[in-house]
């Protein structure tokens, strides 16, 4: 089963967030310089590595990294409003986690948080 953030434990968790997702992004940025390397070539190889290694790291804490292209991100965490599942959903630069998203919905289709927060 997976773990479930409330809004508070999310948000309390982005110090660390930060960290890590500013390391996704410095290594998806390496990776753009590397436009014109080969895919297969040693240097993308272990800069791909690095960047993985940090996905996963955040992954273990409960909540997810989205790819918006190599540099930009959006960290996931599963939650619940009033009973019903949804994604709280930070973006590298946001102080606070301020929207969520359904399960089903893209990325990009996010919502403003209600003002009464978010129930377990």
């Amino acid at each position: 089963m997976r773990k479930l953030f409330t809004l508070e434990e999310a948000n309390q968790t982005l110090p660390l967030v930060r960290k890590i997702a500013s390391r996704i992004v410095e290594e998806g940025r390496r990776l753009e310089g590397l436009a014109g390397i080969g895919p297969d070539s040693p240097k993308r190889g272990k800069i791909e590595s690095r960047r993985q290694g940090h996905i996963k790291q955040l992954n273990s804490l409960g909540c997810e990294w989205q790819s918006i292209g190599m540099d930009r991100g959006q960290v996931d965490f599963p939650s619940k409003i009033a009973n019903r599942s949804v994604i709280l959903c930070w973006r590298p630069g946001e102080r606070i986690i301020k929207k969520y998203r359904e399960p089903s919905e893209g990325i990009s289709h996010t919502h403003i948080l209600p003002r009464n927060g978010v129930t377990y």
